[in-house]
């Protein structure tokens, strides 16, 4: 695969649902756009960064997230969302122990395979 040769256009951000890093142009008024990974819809704002308990809110919204793909039988999907739970928060004993589950899920799956 040949990288692109453009620099990427837009305002980067963060989705607060799946936490991937993004660069695309919002919709001026109001400053808003879908995550082009997950659908989320994502306000832009120029404000400073996010303060600890926003960032925690997030944290828990992804897990929760995570959790409904567990539901679903996604496993694969609920582990990275889980482990960019861990990564940024590693001193939260029940992401590591969703983390576990999840991946236990996965090499479950994979054995009956």
């Amino acid at each position: 695969m040949n990288p692109s040769s453009r620099t990427p256009e837009g305002q980067p951000n963060r989705c607060p649902l799946c936490g991937k890093d993004l660069r695309i142009e919002p919709s001026r008024p109001p400053g808003d756009a879908p995550c082009p990974h997950c659908g989320q819809l994502i306000w832009f704002d120029d404000t400073e960064e996010p303060s600890l308990r926003d960032q925690a809110g997030r944290l828990h919204k992804l897990a929760e997230h995570a959790g409904k793909q567990m539901a679903k039988g996604n496993f694969d999907y609920a582990v990275e969302l889980y482990e960019q739970c861990v990564l940024e928060d590693p001193s939260n004993a029940q992401f590591a122990l969703a983390l576990g589950v999840a991946t236990l899920a996965v090499e479950k799956t994979l054995r009956n395979e």
